[in-house]
């Protein structure tokens, strides 16, 4: 019975780590595509003004 209530234990906390883990790897991901998106049309905007 311990064996089955820790092994559902262990598989909800990795469940709920992994979701955590994709969750805040993706806003970072979409964080820097947006920041670099942001650079390069400033830079092809002063490029294109000179």
């Amino acid at each position: 019975m311990f064996k089955k209530i820790k092994f559902k234990f262990i598989a909800l906390n990795m469940t709920i780590i992994t979701i955590f883990m994709v969750v805040t790897f993706g806003v970072i991901y979409f964080m820097t595509a947006n920041s670099i998106a942001t650079k390069i049309m400033l830079s092809l905007t002063a490029i294109f003004h000179l």
